[in-house]
């Protein structure tokens, strides 16, 4: 991913789809937040993971400093 390779590359080298790669915000109580972006490009992945409906292969998922 640090070398810039294309979905497509990395499919045809490793067989798999990268879902999140280094995603890090922080979200405060009483604030609004948005995720936005086209069709297609991963808005829901991070909401998934974050309430387990996707098992993330990979990193942590704090929430109020608990993982």
């Amino acid at each position: 991913m640090e070398t810039g390779f294309s979905k497509s590359e990395i499919f045809e080298r490793t067989g798999q789809n990268v879902g999140l790669y280094n995603v890090n915000f922080d979200i405060y109580e009483g604030e609004i937040f948005v995720i936005m972006g086209l069709s297609g490009s991963g808005k829901s992945t991070p909401l998934r993971c974050i309430n387990r409906l996707i098992e993330p292969t990979d990193g942590h998922i704090i929430l109020d400093k608990w993982r």
